[in-house]
């Protein structure tokens, strides 16, 4: 027999900000939307475990990675709902309350998909 628990879980969503520099000759839209593609997806609920950070690290490793882009300025990385500005970490939590025995309280930390990633383009 295997033992297992539901739990319930908070929704917590973060918000980017970032400009970026393309190699030339490239069309900065389709860079655009490849970057937000893949924000979208290493940062999604499929892809995120209960109460895991998010870091600047992340974000920035996750942009670099997209064929074209030559450098990457992330202007701002905040939860949303908090003050815009940027952090080094987004804190997600995972805790144990006690009033309840063995009741976890977590979150569970993913990009803002409805207008929380903001991608400009540094011109040469």
């Amino acid at each position: 027999m295997i033992q297992f628990h539901l739990i319930k879980f908070n929704k917590k969503t973060f918000n980017i900000e970032a400009k970026i520099l393309i190699e030339k000759n490239l069309e900065f839209k389709k860079i655009q939307s490849i970057i937000i593609d893949q924000l979208s997806a290493k940062f999604s609920f499929e892809e995120r475990q209960f109460g895991q950070n998010v870091t600047l690290g992340e974000i920035m490793s996750t942009i670099q990675k997209v064929k074209g882009v030559i450098a990457v300025d992330v202007d701002k990385l905040f939860e949303t709902g908090r003050r815009p500005q940027l952090n080094d970490v987004v804190y997600s939590s995972l805790q144990y309350s006690t009033r309840v025995r063995n009741n976890p309280q977590v979150d569970l930390l993913t990009i803002n998909s409805d207008q929380g990633m903001v991608v400009t383009e540094i011109k040469q």
